[in-house]
Order: structure tokens, then C-alpha cells, then sequence
């Protein structure tokens, strides 16, 4: 018998199907393992009606080449003609109900013929036979194309199991790979911070859940407990999927991770926003302590220049729904007109030129410094705001 090639290349496998009287050699594997590279796919098939030689299994395993023989096929037919002799007992039945209705309206019509004359009878009998004529056409119809269906049917549900199944396959093979990832990453870790890891358990629902069992996890400093988890966020967001630690067990002690926080049980050992507000502060008092507020400053170093914590602050009315370019706080420092009162203006919308479109705008809770108003040691007031650094350089 002659044999026929078949290739098919679609969602990266690549098919070669063999129809052939006698057994399957090497060439058919090489043939799909070269069009399987050359068309860039992730797995190559061959499929035939008969069995394959030992020599092309061998060659197949080497080369990562699947093969599916003629008890593989028959598994997948039988499974297929299963499916297709339920749907046609179910149009089988449907068939008889049809019937069923059609003889009992004609059983109506031939005894409501049966009071009309000879003449109105025979025309009766015409139209009925011209009916059933008509009936038995549709009928063949239907039938020739339930056939094509059920040939489309069949062909379109292999190629969808095979679909299936590989896609399928795919992703156990990705889940394996990246839980795989996390072991090596986790250890990894462990390994540079010097502690040891007993055990590791993942579980996959929204996203990848770690759950670690070590002896020596409590020798760490609270903050090598974070830098081991955030070190591991780090190298999880550089990947495709989401993973993160839920809990390290170690000695009876649970530890728990948030963005910034190390709970042990439910208590707080470590908050990284904390520390890096505490080293903020401490730049704004080095960088500000000696200075008095000046325009264009921020508003978050206002407290600690020479003047120290306001005495008083202020929101303008409906700040917090107001737009940024209309928003404005009041910080005052000493008793109003008397010497060294200070009171300054801070708004969240700064232009940087004469354009409509350049400016910056702040967040509601680090604007800048818009207008200075004070009185010297000498009760003399002064009121300075920008607009008239503004004036200034324009005229210059």
C-alpha cells in the first residue's frame, strides 16, 4: 500500500502521519524531527495505522520524538465511536417521536376525509402522497447531512483531544519546572544568610504558597529574616508567575512576611517603613536643622528646621476633595503679630514656566513652601512668595 505524509504544524507540534501496509522505520522520525526544528515547535508526533520498528522507538526516545501506533489509535477511535453512537441513538429517538406525531395527524386527516365526497377524496390522497413525497426528500437530506457532520465531527474531536492533551501536558511540565525554581532560589537563600532548611512545601491556588520548616530560621537577626524574604520577592517578580512565603515554621514558632513587616505569632519584630521613616528624619533634621523655611522647600522638612514642630496647621476648606491646584495648608510657629511669627503657605500644584501645560503637582502630604509671612525680632513683618521670584525674573 502507498504511503501518505501528512504534516501539520499549529500551536508549536508538530504531526507527520504514516498510512502504510508494513511497519515504520527510522526516516519517519527523522523527517519529523527535522520539520519539527525547522518550523520551531516543541514536540514532534508521528502517527501511523501500523506498529513502528524498534529502531525508529530507539531513535525516538534519543531524540525526544513521540510515537503513536496503531493500539494508541484504535484507544482514541473507540473513544470517539462511542460518542458518535450515543448521538445517534439520541436521533434515533427523536425520529420516532416525529413519526409518532405525523401518523396520528394523518390518522386525523383520513377520518375527516372520510366525510367528504369521492372527488375532494382523491384530491386528499394526491396532496398525502405529495406530502410524504416531499417528507421521504427531506428526510435523505437530513441523513446525508448528519453524514458529513458526524465525519467532521470525528476528525475535528481528535485533532481537540490531541490539542487537549499536549496543552495539558505543557503545563504540569511548567508547574514542575517553576516549583522546581523555587526549591533552588529558597535554598539559595538559606544558604547565603546561614541557615538550613528542613523542608519545603508549595500549594498552587491563586498563585504559589511556600511553606518552610527550618531548625536554626530563630538564629537570624530580625532584619536578615527580612532581607531573606525580600530578597526572594525580588527574584519571584522577575519571573512570569506570583509566589511568596506564607509562614517559616522554626521551633514551635511561626514567622510570618508582609511588604515590610516580620511577625512572629502576631506580634511585630521588625517594620522596614518604620526604619526607613526613622532614616529619613534623620537626613531632613542633618539637612534642615539650622535653616529656617524658605521658599520652594518641601513640605515634609517643615518640622525640623530651626523652628522646630508648627504650633499649628491648617487645611484649607474641602482640601481633601479639592484638585491638587487648589489645594493649601497653613503651618504657623509663635503668636500672631508679635516677633517671630511665622506662617507658611504650602500648595501641591507648582508651574515651572509660563506654559499652561509645565508644571509638577505633589502629593497632599509633601507640597512645597508657596509664600513665607513673618515678623523680625524687631516687629517688623515681611511677605515673600513666588510670584514675586517670578516677577523678579521675568523683568531681569
Amino acid at each position: 500500500m502507498r504511503g501518505h505524509n501528512l504534516l501539520i504544524f499549529k500551536f508549536q507540534f508538530g504531526f507527520q502521519c504514516k498510512c502504510y501496509s508494513s511497519s515504520i522505520g527510522v526516516k519517519a522520525v527523522q523527517e519529523v524531527s527535522s520539520g519539527s526544528i525547522y518550523y520551531n515547535c516543541d514536540r514532534a508526533i508521528v502517527i501511523t495505522n501500523n506498529y513502528f520498528t524498534p529502531a525508529a522507538i530507539n531513535m525516538a526516545k534519543r531524540i525526544g520524538v513521540i510515537l503513536w501506533d496503531r493500539n494508541e489509535l484504535e484507544n482514541l477511535l473507540n473513544t470517539l465511536l462511542h460518542i458518535t453512537l450515543d448521538k445517534i441513538n439520541d436521533d434515533k429517538s427523536l425520529k420516532q417521536i416525529k413519526e409518532e406525531q405525523e401518523r396520528k395527524e394523518q390518522e386525523k386527516t383520513l377520518k375527516f376525509q372520510q366525510l367528504m365526497n369521492q372527488q375532494l377524496k382523491r384530491e386528499a390522497i394526491q396532496q398525502q402522497q405529495e406530502q410524504k413525497r416531499k417528507l421521504i426528500e427531506v428526510e435523505k437530506k437530513k441523513q446525508e447531512t448528519r453524514k458529513v457532520l458526524l465525519r467532521c465531527c470525528g476528525v475535528l474531536g481528535i485533532a481537540f483531544l490531541m490539542i487537549t492533551i499536549f496543552i495539558l501536558l505543557e503545563g504540569k511540565i511548567h508547574d514542575k519546572q517553576y516549583r522546581e525554581w523555587l526549591y533552588v532560589q529558597l535554598n539559595d537563600s538559606a544558604e547565603k544568610f546561614g541557615f538550613t532548611i528542613c523542608d519545603i512545601k508549595i500549594e498552587k491556588e491563586e498563585c504559589y504558597e511556600c511553606n518552610i520548616d527550618s531548625d536554626d530560621f530563630d538564629s537570624l537577626k530580625p532584619e536578615q529574616m527580612y532581607l531573606f524574604y525580600d530578597g526572594f520577592i525580588q527574584k519571584v517578580e522577575k519571573s512570569n508567575d506570583e509566589a511568596y512565603i506564607k509562614a517559616i515554621t522554626c521551633n514551635g514558632n511561626i514567622y510570618t512576611f508582609t511588604d515590610s513587616l516580620v511577625m512572629e505569632a502576631d506580634e511585630i519584630i521588625y517594620d522596614q517603613d518604620k526604619i526607613d521613616m526613622e532614616k529619613r528624619v534623620e537626613e531632613l533634621r542633618r539637612e534642615y536643622g539650622e535653616e529656617y523655611p524658605c521658599l520652594g522647600m518641601r513640605e515634609e522638612a517643615l518640622p525640623y528646621t530651626i523652628l522646630g514642630e508648627p504650633d499649628r496647621i491648617a487645611k484649607c476648606r474641602d482640601f481633601d476633595i479639592l484638585e491638587p491646584r487648589a489645594q493649601s495648608k497653613e503651618y504657623e510657629w509663635g503668636e500672631p503679630l508679635k516677633p517671630g511669627y511665622y506662617s507658611v503657605t504650602v500648595r501641591y500644584k507648582k508651574h515651572l514656566s509660563n506654559r499652561v501645560d509645565d508644571y509638577v503637582e505633589y502629593p497632599s502630604d509633601n507640597g512645597y513652601v508657596f509664600s513665607i509671612y513673618y515678623y523680625d525680632e524687631y516687629g517688623n513683618s515681611h511677605n515673600i512668595d513666588m510670584l514675586d521670584i517670578k516677577k523678579n525674573q521675568y523683568y531681569n
